[in-house]
């Protein structure tokens, strides 16, 4: 076996190795250092006693600092004019690793995109950049940006500058992102505190509108807040969807509230917007294949759900098939689901009068009949549409699946990747090795094989599970891709797949902790900070009021992370 890079004409040998029994091997290269993108491939030629085989992949080599993320982090959201600006430049990598960089110019423009600052050829120091810019007391209010331009990209981040005096409290309102109208009742809340965390006394003057912008359809209401600075109106879901007024409004209610601060009367306001659904629940499909042979018997599960996602126990369901070429849905079995909302179903495909040239189009529905056309807001419940592939390969009835875990996998520990499989119509003499790679942002981070163990195995179908574990790391963030596969004895080849979301975290733990947690004015008090040895940390302290005027604007692990993954650059070519 050799394996080659080449780029255009010429060819590189990166490895060589001759091997008398199966191999399962990922190998590691360095990559070429290139100063701008350059497609290449990497070509694997296999030498055997009767055949030959080769295949390659065409790959994209990208310069080191293209593929790294500039972040620009000012110390405020929001600045008066006459203050200063202080702001820091770090790019990182994909493994959030700070890189040295030379920005070659950083620039300050304000709100007509005037430059009012430069700065030429910054180097970073410890992979830090620390600036800052004052300015003029007289400056105009509005939305100023920082640009940062390297070799490879531009960078802007944008600030407010407008006289502002600092709020004492927050008001937040909780409600639903989205409301079917099959609901009674609306339930909202809005609660008030001060930034230093107890309550507001005060009254709250609430208002739930159809349409913020016309306002034709209201309904308000002013409670005194209660002990924990919160009120909870409740508004009937029946004032706000009147069928004359569905038609001519929008599908967007808005729920604002004011809060009065009792003695001082100074009031602050919060709004929310809630999407109206006329979905009143649905069917889909659970437990179903993706791929069956061609006239083989097909079994599968229909859940009905209710708006709220509530099963919907002993309810009648329908199962209907479809054409790809044209509407035509067919009603194969009426079902009923059991007290969980499943109803299990049985699809001899031999006995259907389709075109196997065609692929299986399911349709699972909560209605006897089903029309392609959403009705226009008015109350209904969904169908879901499934395709099933006939294969393309030999025919095998042999599976394998990785099986799902719930919630994100814990940064800094050994997850367990389950695989179950299902071997049909084989002759075993020695054990299955199913073999696991598991990918983040394009790069193989783990890889290995297991084996099942089938040999003794007397039965015509067999089926278990095997399992391995996956260490994982700050570098696998945001997710991975678990790819499994196995070659049988009727050397059928057998895949599956699974994606797993990852914790967000980082390998440098740091934290920071005043003492005494709660102080009163002019009391001494201490900051303890923690990071690994040598890190270099940045601080900076600001007033909690400030996160108000412009919340969200602050630097969090969820943009770091997304910011520095980066997709596959890799391309298959046919094989040869």
């Amino acid at each position: 076996m050799s394996i080659y890079l080449a780029d255009g004409d010429q060819k590189n040998l990166l490895h060589q190795q001759t091997a008398d029994k199966d191999l399962h091997h990922c190998f590691t290269f360095q990559a070429p250092v290139v100063h701008v993108d350059s497609l290449q491939s990497i070509r694997a030629e296999v030498q055997g006693r009767t055949h030959n085989w080769t295949r390659a992949s065409r790959i994209k080599f990208t310069p080191k600092d293209s593929q790294a993320a500039i972040f620009i982090q000012t110390d405020k959201p929001i600045y008066s004019p006459g203050q200063t600006v202080h702001f820091r430049l770090v790019t990182m990598d994909t493994n959030f690793i700070a890189l040295q960089q030379t920005y070659q110019r950083v620039s300050l423009q304000d709100h007509r995109r005037n430059s009012i600052g430069q700065w030429l050829n910054v180097t970073s120091e410890r992979s830090v950049v620390t600036l800052s810019h004052q300015l003029n007391p007289e400056a105009p209010q509005g939305t100023y940006s920082l640009t940062v331009n390297t070799h490879t990209q531009d960078k802007t981040h944008t600030f407010q500058v407008k006289k502002y005096v600092l709020p004492k409290f927050d008001v937040t309102v909780e409600s639903p992102e989205k409301l079917s109208i099959a609901e009674e009742e609306i339930r909202l809340k809005a609660c008030a505190k001060y930034t230093f965390g107890q309550p507001v006394p005060g009254t709250a003057s609430m208002s739930l509108c159809r349409d913020k912008y016309r306002k034709e359809l209201c309904v308000n209401e002013t409670v005194q807040l209660d002990q924990f600075g919160c009120a909870t109106p409740v508004f009937a879901m029946a004032t706000m969807t009147h069928p004359d007024v569905n038609k001519k409004l929008s599908d967007v209610m808005t729920f604002k509230a004011t809060v009065a601060e009792e003695g001082t009367g100074i009031s602050r306001s919060a709004t929310k917007d809630i999407q109206l659904d006329y979905v009143l629940g649905k069917a889909f499909f659970v437990d179903t294949p993706d791929e069956i042979e061609k006239k083989a018997v097909l079994h599968g599960k229909i859940r009905a759900v209710h708006y709220n996602g509530t099963v919907m126990a002993f309810r009648a369901v329908y199962l209907f098939t479809d054409s790809r070429l044209r509407w035509d849905p067919r009603l194969r079995q009426n079902l009923t689901t059991d007290a969980t909302g499943d109803a299990n179903f049985t699809l001899d495909t031999a006995l259907l009068n389709i075109d196997y040239d065609d692929d299986l189009r399911l349709i699972a529905s909560l209605s006897p009949e089903v029309d392609w056309r959403t009705p226009y807001r008015v109350a209904h419940y969904t169908y879901e549409r499934k395709k099933v592939d006939w294969p393309k390969h030999p025919s095998s009835d042999s599976t394998l699946e990785v099986q799902a875990i719930e919630g994100d996998l814990p940064c800094g520990e050994d997850s367990t990747i389950t695989v179950k499989y299902y071997f049909t119509r084989e002759t075993f003499k020695q054990p299955v090795d199913i073999i696991y790679v598991v990918t983040s942002k394009g790069e193989i981070v783990h890889h290995g094989f297991t084996q099942a163990s089938v040999v003794r195995s007397k039965h015509w179908h067999v089926a278990g599970d095997v399992s391995f574990k996956l260490p994982v790391r700050p570098h696998m963030s945001p997710s991975v891709q678990v790819v499994v596969y196995c070659v049988l004895p009727s050397e059928i080849v057998v895949t599956a797949s699974n994606t797993f979301a990852i914790e967000k975290c980082f390998s440098n733990k740091v934290s920071v902790q005043f003492w005494p947690p709660r102080a009163v004015p002019g009391e001494q008090g201490s900051l303890q900070l923690s990071a690994q040895p040598g890190s270099l940390c940045g601080l900076s302290a600001v007033d909690q009021s400030v996160s108000i005027l412009e919340p969200g604007k602050r630097l969090n692990a969820t943009q770091v992370t997304m910011a520095t993954t980066t997709p596959s650059n890799n391309t298959p070519l046919p094989s040869t």
